[in-house]
């Protein structure tokens, strides 16, 4: 195929959109507070969830609140923007002149240094990265599906989509019939049966940096591949860059509505994760098999809790008025700058929470927890508007973007940078 698919009315597009801007934005409020208890150390958890159970009430009651909402709910929501965004920085470069060879290794140069961009992270900050995973998966995805039609993701997407709800559904199903004490004796175990230390088995609660260094390396580079054997991410990649194909998050017309994909996404995902939250909240107390079932199901259906906030920001980005301005122009340059306010993160909460760096992790628990994620989201919201207002790039973005186009980025005429 020597041309790309879409039709040239498709590729013609007057400014940047806003909507995957602002859900990137908005998307970071809640990374934040999805990771930020793995930085909590020397707590109990219920050996299923991140979140202590050691706490007060509200602390519980805050922890299940995050597995129904928020938890295996953000990262579908941002491999979905990535394949989105995979289809814009095609598009973009294709409509200036610039020839498929030369975007195909722009695209593979961008997912390899996305892959070291998140070696590194693991590395110095956060052992669960994850932009190991996207670009691993964009070296797989890009050159089979960008510059393919259509039907073939429709197609893709169906059969993995339903391989994978089928596979979750019977696992979960499996376990939940092994689990010896499901059901009403299900009351009688006690969540002590499945307690364990929250720092027995991520680096915050290492006093030794080196030790810690190690510990985020080999779980990074276990869990990258296996992230992307798991089939969630790369089939809300696939997903993005086909919605992307449609210009779903622009409004264009489509079979499934923004408003149905958010109320449909973010219901299933809701439904399928308050038993998981229960659990976590300490409210049901069951057999280590049906919480692992619980759990499973929670994850898997995540993936339509991230499509459903996906629709939901873009909803709330179709009445915000352009050009942007205030909380709003601030916000969506926190999502112009996703990669280094994702990293920015890390840089705060990692030395701030874990034994090795302050230790503050072991002094609070998920209700601090969430207020200081929340206060670096504040304060990278109040950098980007210095940043928007300036005319600046995020740091990482820029440096992404040298090591993407290489010479290619120097040799072409001003006007196409």
């Amino acid at each position: 195929m020597n041309a790309h698919p879409l039709a040239a009315s498709q590729v013609e597009q007057a400014a940047r959109i806003v909507a995957p801007d602002i859900a990137r934005g908005l998307m970071l409020l809640l990374i934040a507070i999805a990771n930020v208890s793995l930085y909590l150390w020397g707590h109990t958890t219920d050996g299923m969830s991140m979140h202590p159970i050691d706490g007060t009430s509200f602390d519980r009651a805050l922890g299940a609140v995050a597995t129904v909402f928020i938890d295996a709910r953000v990262y579908p929501m941002f491999a979905f923007l990535f394949g989105y965004g995979m289809v814009q920085f095609l598009e973009s470069r294709w409509r200036r002149g610039v020839d498929r060879v030369s975007i195909s290794k722009m695209m593979l140069r961008r997912h390899l240094w996305l892959i070291a961009f998140g070696a590194v992270h693991a590395v110095l900050l956060f052992e669960g990265d994850i932009l190991g995973a996207y670009g691993l998966t964009g070296l797989i995805l890009a050159p089979i599906f960008l510059w393919r039609t259509e039907r073939a993701m429709k197609i893709t997407v169906w059969v993995v989509g339903g391989l994978l709800v089928g596979v979750s559904l019977l696992l979960v199903a499996g376990l939940l019939l092994l689990d010896p004490v499901v059901g009403p004796a299900a009351w009688n175990i006690e969540s002590s049966d499945l307690a364990g230390s929250s720092d027995d088995f991520y680096s915050a609660g290492t006093e030794s940096p080196l030790l810690a260094m190690l510990m985020r390396l080999g779980f990074w580079v276990l869990g990258t591949p296996l992230t992307v054997l798991m089939l969630t991410v790369p089939l809300c990649v696939l997903v993005g860059m086909f919605a992307a194909r449609r210009r779903w998050l622009e409004g264009a017309p489509s079979r499934i509505s923004l408003q149905t994909a958010a109320i449909v996404g973010l219901g299933i995902a809701i439904v399928a994760g308050i038993p998981a939250g229960l659990i976590t909240g300490g409210i049901l107390q069951v057999g280590e098999l049906a919480a692992a079932g619980y759990s499973v199901l929670s994850m898997t259906m995540g993936m339509f809790g991230g499509f459903g906030f996906v629709a939901l920001f873009a909803l709330v980005a179709a009445k915000v008025s352009v050009p942007l301005r205030g909380v709003w122009l601030a916000i969506a340059g926190v999502g112009r700058r996703s990669l280094s306010f994702y990293l920015f993160q890390s840089v705060i909460l990692s030395p701030l929470l874990s034994n090795w760096g302050l230790g503050l992790g072991e002094m609070i628990n998920t209700s601090g927890a969430f207020a200081i994620a929340t206060g670096v989201w504040l304060l990278s919201v109040a950098l980007a508007y210095l940043l928007e207002r300036s005319g600046v790039r995020g740091p990482a973005e820029k440096v992404l973007r040298r090591l993407t186009y290489g010479r290619f980025d120097v040799l072409r005429p001003a006007s196409l940078r």
